[in-house]
């Protein structure tokens, strides 16, 4: 008798542990978990460069008035062997499709200016020679934070028509900055507004 109970008792554990895994599995593929990346915030360590940021953020009033739909976006990379920064202000619904995917971006992390998020994207492939490159003017903490707007889009690459003709481009041309860090100093090395 007291082997039956026994018995009985294991089976009713069984049974609740095998009903809360399927709750659990069935919650976890219920979620859409597919959207969103938790990016690494880096700290300005370049007081140039931290200016450069603020003044870009106070001269686009309008832009930060529509922080809803748009974000802020400072990318790296290298014009003629030099450190250049190249800021913008970006649809979020276009921050994966075209900043990212399109123009073969690596996703670096954020800084927080004036509370404000603005995405580090590069183009450096390598995570050693980006470190040695623009460590000196930003640096990574142990804070993290969730984008939602960054993903990884289904469809990457547009299927061609019935005639094989792919896809035009997408036309995307936001107004942007672009300084390059050269002898010590910043220069301002282009712009474009539309």
């Amino acid at each position: 008798m007291l082997i039956r109970f026994i018995n009985m008792k294991r089976a009713n554990i069984i049974s609740t542990l095998l009903f809360i895994v399927f709750i659990l599995a069935f919650y976890n593929c219920s979620n859409d978990n597919s959207r969103g990346f938790s990016l690494q915030q880096f700290d300005v360590k370049n007081i140039q460069l931290d200016s450069i940021i603020c003044s870009f953020m106070n001269n686009n009033n309008e832009e930060i008035k529509d922080l809803s739909n748009k974000v802020p976006i400072l990318a790296l990379h290298h014009i003629d062997s030099f450190p250049a920064f190249n800021f913008t202000f970006v649809e979020k619904e276009d921050v994966s499709p075209y900043c990212i995917f399109e123009e073969n971006r690596r996703i670096v992390g954020y800084v927080e200016i004036k509370n404000k998020d603005v995405i580090v994207l590069t183009k450096t492939n390598s995570k050693l020679y980006f470190a040695m490159e623009f460590y000196k003017f930003l640096i990574p903490t142990n804070h993290t934070k969730k984008f939602d707007f960054i993903y990884f889009p289904d469809d990457m690459y547009c299927v061609p028509d019935e005639n094989g003709i792919p896809c035009p481009p997408h036309s995307f041309e936001p107004n942007y900055k672009v300084y390059i860090y050269k002898n010590n100093m910043f220069e301002l090395y282009s712009t474009c507004s539309h």
